[in-house]
Parts: C-alpha cells; sequence; structure tokens
C-alpha cells in the first residue's frame, strides 16, 4: 500500500515537471518562430526599402543629368537656329522685296510700308480696298514710288462666241488688269457715254472672259473690251463685231474711220499754251505747233508733244516758249486701230512781260 502511493505521488511529481517544462519549450518554441517570422518579414523589407531608396536618388540624378545635357541641347540648337535667321535677315535686307510670291496670299500694307517693297508678282491678287490702300501708298502721291507705271496693257487675243441671245468673249493682257465690254448696235461704239450697254469684272486677271446674255437674236452687235492695271493706265482695243444666233467665231473687223476732233480750245500764258480738244471715240493725243506757217507735221524737225493714253477728252501743254510771240498749232488724234485725224492751223499769242 505505501509502496503504491509513494509511486502514484511520483508520478504525480513527474506529469507536473513534465507538464511545466513542455510549457516552457513550447513558449521558447513560440518566441523563436515569431522571432524568425520577425527576421524573415522585418528585415528584408528594411533592406528592400533602403534599396529602393538608392535607386530612386540614383534615377533623380540620371534625369537631373539628362535635363542637363537636354537642356544644353536646346540651348546649342536655339543659338544655332538664331544664327541661321540672323543670315537669313541680313540676306533679306540686301536683296530687293517683293509683297507677295504664292498666289493668294495677302500682305497688309503696313508690312509693305516697314519693308520697304513696292512691286507686287504676277498673279499676286489683293482684295479692292487693300489693292487701293497699296496703290494709292506707292504710287498715288509718288513720294514712295521706286518708279511710276505709265504704261496700259496690251490686249491681244480677243474672240467671240455668240449664241441665239448671248455672247461669250474673252481676251489676254500682257499683265494684270481688270475687264470690261462695252457693245451696241451701232458704230462706233461710245464709250464714254453712260447709256453705252457695258459689263464689268473688277477683278485682275491676265486671262479675261465675260457672258453677256439679254441679246437680240440675229442681230449685228459692235463690241469695244477694255483693261486697265493697278496704276490706272486705261486700254481698248479696236472695235470689233459679231452677230447672235451664229455659234462661230468672228474675227474683230477692221476699223478704217478715223476719230472725229472738236471743241478745240487754246489758252496761252507768258511761255506757255495749254490744248484741249474731244474725240468721238479713245484716241491718242499730239500736237505740232511752230512760230512759222504753215506748221508741216511730215517734217521730223517740227515740234510735238503727245501722250498715248487713248481718251476722248485730250488736254496737252506746251512750254518754254517766248513771250510775245505768234505760235500755229496743229491737232491730231489716232484711234486705237491707228487711223489718223489731224486738224489745220490754230494759232495764239503768248503773253509779255
Amino acid at each position: 500500500m505505501k509502496g503504491w502511493c509513494v509511486l502514484s505521488v511520483i508520478g504525480i511529481v513527474t506529469r507536473i515537471i513534465h507538464n511545466t517544462y513542455m510549457m516552457k519549450i513550447r513558449t521558447i518554441v513560440s518566441v523563436t518562430l515569431f522571432l524568425s517570422l520577425f527576421v524573415v518579414t522585418l528585415i528584408p523589407s528594411a533592406t528592400y526599402a533602403k534599396e529602393r531608396e538608392q535607386r530612386g536618388e540614383r534615377g533623380e540624378r540620371e534625369v537631373r543629368k539628362e535635363e542637363k545635357a537636354l537642356k544644353s541641347s536646346i540651348k546649342k540648337q536655339v543659338k544655332e537656329d538664331l544664327d541661321d535667321l540672323h543670315d537669313q535677315l541680313e540676306q533679306r535686307v540686301k536683296t530687293p522685296r517683293v509683297s507677295c510670291a504664292p498666289f493668294g496670299h495677302f500682305i497688309a500694307p503696313g508690312w509693305i510700308f516697314k519693308n520697304g517693297s513696292s512691286t507686287l508678282e504676277d498673279k499676286c491678287w489683293f482684295p479692292r480696298g487693300i489693292q487701293m490702300n497699296w496703290w494709292w501708298m506707292w504710287n498715288g502721291n509718288g513720294e514712295n514710288a521706286s518708279s511710276t507705271d505709265t504704261t496700259a496693257p496690251t490686249i491681244s487675243s480677243v474672240r467671240t462666241w455668240p449664241l441665239a441671245r448671248a455672247v461669250f468673249i474673252s481676251w489676254t493682257t500682257n499683265e494684270s488688269a481688270d475687264g470690261a465690254v462695252f457693245w451696241s448696235k451701232t458704230t462706233p461704239v461710245d464709250v464714254t457715254s453712260s447709256s453705252t450697254a457695258r459689263r464689268e469684272q473688277n477683278a485682275r486677271t491676265r486671262s479675261h472672259q465675260m457672258f453677256i446674255s439679254g441679246l437680240s437674236a440675229t442681230t449685228t452687235y459692235y463690241a469695244i473690251v477694255r483693261s486697265r492695271d493697278t496704276a490706272g493706265n486705261v486700254a481698248y482695243s479696236p472695235e470689233f463685231t459679231f452677230a447672235t444666233r451664229g455659234g462661230t467665231t468672228t474675227a474683230p473687223v477692221a476699223d478704217v474711220t478715223p476719230p472725229v476732233i472738236s471743241s478745240v480750245i487754246l489758252t496761252a500764258g507768258t511761255s506757255t499754251v495749254n490744248v484741249s480738244w474731244t474725240t468721238n471715240e479713245v484716241a491718242t493725243s499730239r500736237i505740232f505747233y511752230s512760230s512759222s506757217t504753215p506748221v508741216s507735221i511730215s517734217t521730223t524737225t517740227t515740234p510735238f508733244v503727245e501722250s498715248g493714253t487713248l481718251v476722248t477728252s485730250h488736254t496737252l501743254g506746251i512750254s518754254a516758249l517766248s513771250t510775245s510771240t505768234t505760235y500755229y498749232i496743229r491737232v491730231q488724234s489716232a484711234d486705237a486701230a491707228e487711223n489718223t485725224q489731224t486738224t489745220g492751223e490754230f494759232s495764239t499769242t503768248t503773253a509779255g512781260l
């Protein structure tokens, strides 16, 4: 009995010791596992964060380095571009400028005034308002014009395509100019009369086309085309005819009738004489003068003054004449077909000093 009790006590004590020991082992194992997890997770994380921070610093340094290189490259390129621009500007200063090169481009008159250009390339079109301002700025007042255009356009290749009650007319000019057609059932066509039928186109070009409708059928019409350049120089074609309801091209009819000169007026000063007259069709102006009579127009020694502009109201002036001297004058005009009319002699006396 005693032996059994001793064994029971020893077993209980042993179990208690065993349980206590196992509990300590478990605690140690748990602590060890926790520390292992801490080492495995936190330490690598901190290391990775530090490496990432180091990589970020290296990346920023590389970015800053690349930015510095890029800025240096941009500065170099800008300097080269500025040098090229400077060379181009110097070259432009040395070469004459034109207002515009490509067709349809608009250049403001202020730009032209600032840059000193006073010419237009062919086919350089301006709206009429800018065009008129441009002409006044560079030619109208004569202060900025590099040269004055006094030559009228040359009209050529006048053609007609008559229909039953209409006609299509085309012609060309050697420079950009506007266009107009005057027509009538009678000849000569009076281009100065407001009652003469006409059609105008303000657009300036070298190739002109005009369609005229509302005509009478089976009727012969007489017509003249007119073109005016930017400087205001006007050109008229010889009178031509077309017949409606034809459909074939008709060549301009030969004009053999000279202009009629009338209303000749002489106004004398101390050393000048002004002569004015009118014609029934557009024509040139010329006056021959001499202090002796008769005045010969067939010799090259007779002095004269002339204007090649085709107009109906003519005015010419003679200067550097002697005072208190009688002069004899003959007036001459030629139409577009070169039919010439010359008047008889007129006389006037200059005033004395």
